[in-house]
């Protein structure tokens, strides 16, 4: 039994809410994605639409359910997906390997 499969026998309520924010956080991906094809279009008639708000307003919102995650969890929060940058560090058989500018990854294993 590993950590995870031990804390949500223990309380199977951390169960539901974990299921609650990756839905919550899988949502908001699929939303950010349709926002990026959607906001090639900036005016529609007379409605002006502002789709870069959207996305700010899209991240925050996933960046938001990440965290809560994390703290259920107990865990730090890596990477922020919700960036649209690449990582700034990578896994490694030895833990997170930090990536520096126009270098190779190091191999794994």
């Amino acid at each position: 039994m590993n950590a995870l499969d031990a804390m949500f026998a223990e309380d199977p309520d951390t169960t539901t809410k974990v299921l609650g924010f990756l839905t919550s956080i899988a949502s908001v991906e699929q939303e950010l994605l349709d926002a990026h094809l959607n906001c090639q279009a900036e005016k529609l008639g007379s409605i002006t639409l502002d789709g870069q708000k959207l996305i700010g307003i899209l991240r925050s919102e996933g960046r938001r359910f990440v965290g809560q995650l994390a703290a259920t969890l107990g865990v730090p929060v890596r990477h922020d997906i919700f960036s649209g940058r690449a990582p700034s560090s990578f896994a490694s058989p030895s833990g997170m390997v930090p990536v520096s500018g126009g270098r190779n990854l190091p191999r794994l294993g």
